[in-house]
């Protein structure tokens, strides 16, 4: 069994999207996981942003692919 690296990150209400993109760029590209601290802070369109790359991963993990784009980059999975 394989140890994953799990960051918590504390949610606030003034984070912006492109912050969060990035930062769902890094989970993606290392393999890492995450805990949302204080989810309830962040605004709707923020959650929406966060909720399509959720998808975006989880479509890219089951089909098995190599590469992930994020917000116009491509990532090795």
């Amino acid at each position: 069994m394989s140890a994953r690296h799990c960051y918590v990150f504390n949610c606030q209400s003034s984070i912006e999207i492109d912050s969060m993109t990035k930062f769902f760029k890094g989970l993606a590209s290392n393999g890492s996981w995450v805990c949302f601290d204080e989810f309830n802070r962040l605004k709707i369109n923020l959650l929406s942003v966060i909720s399509q790359l959720i998808i975006n991963i989880q479509k890219s993990k089951t089909a098995q692919a190599k590469f992930i784009t994020i917000d116009g980059s491509t990532l090795k999975f």
